[in-house]
């Protein structure tokens, strides 16, 4: 299937894939991109799905001068095309995603909070954090994808 969105080789390309709703908390994820652009790295977001918070969060990236590089695709039927661009970024609220084996059999690195079977799941091929704040939460991809 086609990739039916741009991305830039040159960054550092992340994805978090699901529903948009409260419990997942995205709107911490936005804070976090808003600490790595801070920071300066060099990195696009794609959020894919749909949900009702999908014009919280696009005002909320907005207001964060973060339009030029977090994306919110909407739904997606196959997002494994851009999947496979990208490294995988999970919000806060999972069980046991899907898109973790997806972006395994697809050879794209994981990086996920440590919650539910999360660490599990990941194993091996990824990183599993465990902390609070979006700097700390920047920093820690910061330096785990500048050690790849």
């Amino acid at each position: 299937e086609p990739l039916t969105v741009s991305v830039d080789g040159s960054l550092c390309n992340l994805i978090t894939v699901g529903r948009l709703e409260r419990e997942k908390r995205c709107d911490r994820l936005l804070d976090i991109a808003a600490e790595l652009k801070k920071c300066g790295f060099a990195f696009h977001w794609y959020f894919v799905g749909d949900g009702p918070l999908r014009e919280e969060l696009e005002d909320k990236r907005d207001a964060l001068g973060l339009g030029s590089c977090v994306t919110l695709t909407g739904y997606m039927e196959n997002p494994c095309p851009l999947l496979a661009r990208c490294r995988v970024l999970f919000p806060e609220y999972e069980g046991t995603p899907v898109t973790i084996d997806e972006a395994k059999t697809l050879g794209v690195p994981v990086i996920a909070n440590d919650v539910g079977g999360v660490r599990e799941q990941v194993g091996q091929g990824g990183i599993c954090f465990d902390a609070s704040t979006p700097s700390t939460i920047a920093d820690i991809i910061v330096q785990s994808l500048s050690e790849e």
